[in-house]
């Protein structure tokens, strides 16, 4: 009756392979990095394994930073908490801690042993073509999050056991590989609808493939579906923001990736500095091939539908006037492109100037290795199940497929409401349209009590955000909706006010 919280025997029939717990097949001189919490002794039996099979073992260690090092053997250790100043030891903070830390290494193999949801955004760089097309990466599951609660007689309790959940069904979902610690919890995880690759195992009685030569045997990369580069339309919706909307441009002008174009469409701004810069400006937009239109002011979702009507590109990313580009952003997301995905979100990084911020949560490496990119927000993508709590899906700054964008009709036009990305991302899963996640910080976002997100409108945005659920829903039951939302909008209501105040 409850998918994955508690299994029903649908149809749960996929081959299984039966797995012996050896690693000596192919391992010499072969590196493999073991993601573990190591404060879990159990890692030195699959660290003897590992060994004794020849392979290089280095541990990426997801314990809290005040735990105590383990002494463990046959392998080099590396503490992940301290390495980028995390604020917070939550799972998305580890997950987006260890794509960053093991995309540039050369493993052979990666596995997620315990905890394995960390290897979310590690699995959703591969997906995307961004990193690891030489490296297997691998799920060893002991225990599943939703199992271990319906053992211990446990409903969820929030939005963290969702997060974990999805985490969990997606990282097994996109790996090259998955063993089970025991066929009864691979069983469990059929019943329960999980997704998993035809590289399916549980470890078993003696007898069966060494696990070793079966890991060997593992595909590591899908080619890209796209051969040229993509052509994207970058649609900036504006309204009296002058000086925020120059260094938009500015850093859109700064972009590594030639294959664009922008698209400012003014929503009837009344100030003559908007005027101003876009006289300013007329040289750079013919130059570039790049358009300023103007209507009359309706808000930003018609003002972003009628840049996308637009638009020439097969990929369009909406981006807000105060936000700040990343040079590396669209050449990003067009390598991602590549995968023909249909909607992609990135990391948010946080504007310094940004009133309503907390302290970054992770200070992450650019890609070349020099300066620092400060972690505001980590969404998660697709789970319709999250969105009912807090927005995990992603935000305004995403990239569209076009043709994705026009079957659902684009933004809602109500200029009385906010959130409306949020809407546009909602319908989009209830369409059943994918969300994938570009684990890297490509923009800055800047949010102040001027925002819109955070006006007298703020409380009308969270009701039409759940809108599109709520049609889901026989009517007597959407007051529920309401109930689950109030500890997100509480907390949005509370910090616009304490700004106010000030």
């Amino acid at each position: 009756m409850f998918p994955n919280f508690s299994p029903c025997a649908t149809d749960a029939r996929q081959t299984l392979q039966s797995l012996d717990f050896s690693f000596k097949g192919a391992g010499q001189g072969r590196n493999v990095c073991i993601v573990s919490d190591c404060s879990d002794r159990s890692i030195q039996k699959l660290l003897d394994g590992f060994g004794e099979g020849g392979w290089q073992v280095t541990v990426l260690d997801l314990a809290i930073a005040d735990q105590p090092d383990q002494s463990l053997t046959k392998a080099t250790h590396v503490r992940l908490a301290g390495i980028y100043e995390e604020k917070n030891w939550y799972i998305q903070v580890q997950s987006l801690g260890a794509y960053h830390w093991l995309r540039d290494k050369s493993f052979d193999l990666i596995i997620f042993n315990d905890r394995f949801s960390a290897g979310f955004y590690s699995f959703s760089a591969k997906h995307l073509g961004l990193a690891f097309s030489d490296t297997s990466l691998v799920v060893f599951a002991d225990e599943a999050h939703a199992h271990n609660l319906y053992c211990r007689k446990q409903f969820p309790s929030g939005r963290h056991d969702l997060e974990f959940d999805y985490m969990e069904r997606q990282t097994a979902a996109m790996a090259d590989g998955v063993v089970f610690g025991s066929t009864a919890l691979a069983q469990w995880a059929l019943e329960a609808g999980w997704k998993l690759p035809a590289a399916c195992g549980a470890l078993g009685d003696k007898g069966g493939m060494d696990c070793g030569t079966w890991l060997q045997s593992l595909s590591k990369s899908a080619k890209s579906k796209i051969s040229e580069p993509v052509f994207i339309s970058v649609c900036i919706a504006t309204f009296n923001q002058a000086k925020f909307l120059r260094e938009a441009l500015t850093s859109l002008e700064n972009q590594t990736y030639p294959n664009f174009e922008v698209i400012v469409m003014d929503d009837g701004s009344t100030s003559s500095d908007v005027e101003l810069l876009k006289n300013e400006l007329q040289n750079l937009f013919k130059r570039r091939n790049w358009r300023w239109l103007r209507q009359e002011n309706t808000g930003p979702a018609i003002a972003r539908n009628q840049a996308a009507n637009h638009a020439v590109g097969s990929y369009l990313l909406f981006m807000d006037d105060d936000n700040i580009a990343y040079p590396d952003e669209l050449e990003r997301f067009a390598l991602a492109a590549q995968r023909d995905p249909e909607i992609v979100a990135c990391i948010i990084g946080m504007h310094p100037d940004s009133q309503m911020a907390f302290p970054p949560t992770l200070q992450l490496p650019e890609r070349q290795g020099a300066g620092i990119r400060p972690v505001g927000w980590t969404p998660l993508g697709g789970d319709l199940a999250l969105s009912v709590y807090i927005n995990g899906l992603g935000e305004t700054n995403s990239l569209f497929r076009r043709d994705v964008f026009q079957k659902l009709g684009g933004f809602h036009c109500n200029n009385r409401a906010n959130f409306e990305d949020f809407d546009l991302l909602i319908r989009a899963l209830i369409a059943g349209f994918h969300i994938d996640v570009l684990p890297e910080i490509l923009m800055l976002y800047r949010r102040t009590c001027l925002s819109r997100s955070m006006d007298s409108t703020m409380f009308e945005g969270h009701i039409n955000s759940l809108r599109a659920i709520a049609d889901l829903m026989p009517p007597a039951l959407r007051p529920l909706l309401l109930t689950l939302r109030h500890e997100w909008y509480e907390r949005h209501r509370s910090r616009c006010e304490g700004l106010l105040e000030e």
